[in-house]
């Protein structure tokens, strides 16, 4: 015979399990763009190639129908109803066992070429680099693939934010986005000291 549970003993159950939820969530370490700091620095990097400011939060309040062929264009980065978000590009790139400058550039993919898109990239570049661990030599794969898939848009015929942003970190082994960080994109130069 099943016994119904009083109001008080689910709510307390329910309260013991979000508790211990919240203990394992602040307990595990935050690595690459997780860490707030690190994405503070993902956010202002692509907001210098999509807004030509590091002033990434102004940019919430901003929509267009760019005719692009993808939607609405709004928000932070030109979010649309044909791409994805932060989210995925992120887990995807931790899957891979990339460290936060890879975090940076599967992300910056999905915001220019969607998460598919991205994925598309993603595969091109595992067809030429054994695995995504390798580093750096995975990365400049994917820059590469990057950069094919940005020439096939005439909106993208600036390479900048993947040549002199992307690669000028992974060149200079950069690959946890430590600060100063300096770059240019579009002609416009751009620095995060701290």
């Amino acid at each position: 015979m099943l016994r119904r549970r009083s109001r008080a003993a689910v709510t307390a159950a329910l309260v013991l399990a979000v508790g211990a939820g919240a203990q394992t969530s602040a307990g595990a370490a935050a690595t690459g763009l997780a860490i707030p700091a690190k994405k503070e620095i993902a956010m202002r990097l692509v907001s210098s190639a999509e807004n030509s400011s590091l002033d990434w939060r102004s940019q919430y309040r901003y929509i267009e129908d760019i005719h692009d062929g993808r939607g609405y264009t709004a928000g932070i980065i030109g979010f649309c109803s044909g791409t994805g978000y932060f989210k995925p590009a992120v887990a995807l790139a931790k899957s891979d066992g990339l460290r936060s400058l890879g975090q940076f550039a599967y992300y910056d993919a999905a915001v220019v070429h969607g998460f598919d898109g991205m994925r598309g990239v993603r595969e091109r570049a595992l067809a030429r680099a054994a695995t995504p661990a390798a580093g750096a030599a995975y990365l400049e794969a994917f820059l590469d693939e990057r950069v094919v898939e940005m020439h096939k848009e005439a909106a993208h015929d600036d390479v900048s934010r993947i040549e002199t942003a992307q690669r000028r970190f992974l060149r200079e082994g950069n690959l946890d986005l430590a600060p100063p960080l300096r770059w240019a994109v579009y002609g416009d130069r751009y620095s995060i000291t701290r």
